[in-house]
């Protein structure tokens, strides 16, 4: 992933919309995440990594976003024992790593946090 691509998401604590941009630790404690035209405050409990994924609308894929890929709605994490996002599947096969999904057409269609 290019370096312009760590880019994080984050709800607000102002009025708990998302923000994408830079993350930043505060000082005083607390996280805020420095967008386009602002700095604002997150709840540090919301906080999402870009994956550097696009689905086949253009939308950027984020750590804690579900996707829909073959019919199957599939929630997107991060692995630290892999050091890796992965895509959590079936019991059968808890997980997958997240260039299964170059094969297939998938759509971000929420996050664990709305």
């Amino acid at each position: 992933m290019r370096l312009e691509n760590i880019r994080f998401k984050a709800k607000t604590l102002h009025d708990g919309m998302w923000i994408e941009g830079d993350l930043k630790h505060l000082t005083r404690g607390g996280v805020a995440i420095e967008g386009k035209h602002c700095i604002m405050e997150v709840d540090h409990s919301t906080v999402c990594q870009y994956t550097g994924l696009k689905d086949e609308n253009g939308t950027d894929l984020y750590e804690g976003d579900f996707v829909r890929v073959m019919g199957q709605k599939r929630l997107i994490e991060y692995n630290s024992e892999f050091c890796a996002f992965v895509m959590k599947e079936t019991e059968e096969y808890p997980m997958r790593e997240l260039d299964f999904l170059s094969n297939y057409a998938f759509e971000v269609v929420g996050n664990k946090y709305d």
